[in-house]
């Protein structure tokens, strides 16, 4: 059964990273920007946009590697300097918010997404529902 309470909690997949935020602040989203494709090693990345004040991290220090997004701003991916679990995304455009990959969290069946952006560059054998809105580039 799905988890329906509002906090969630999630890890890296050798657990040294932990967070917690509060899932009713969340946004998900399918993201098909190369970047994320290499990022996670998948056609796209799904992430849920948490404001910082929502956003707990519990333990350990993610490691991390910084990019120049479209936009020309600064676009900081964390994964765990362990086990390569991506995990957080920090962009200079939108500062209060941190993206949360949804497979980091303990239980993301509560995920929906509601957006599926860079749809410019969603590949055509990873075609998502259609009846889900799309932008061919960043919100």
């Amino acid at each position: 059964m799905p988890d329906t309470s509002e906090t969630k909690e999630g890890a890296c997949a050798c657990g040294a990273i932990a967070f917690r935020c509060e899932a009713n602040a969340a946004n998900a989203v399918h993201c098909h920007c190369n970047d994320c494709r290499k990022a996670t090693g998948s056609a796209f990345a799904t992430i849920a946009g948490v404001p910082r004040t929502a956003f707990t991290l519990i333990s350990g220090k993610p490691k991390s590697w910084v990019t120049t997004g479209d936009s020309g701003g600064r676009v900081e991916r964390q994964f765990c300097g362990s086990c390569g679990s991506p995990l957080f995304t920090l962009a200079d455009h939108v500062p209060d918010t941190i993206f949360v990959k949804a497979g980091a969290f303990a239980d993301p069946t509560w995920l929906r997404p509601s957006l599926a952006c860079w749809t410019s560059r969603e590949l055509p054998w990873a075609r998502l529902p259609e009846d889900l809105p799309g932008t061919p580039r960043n919100p």
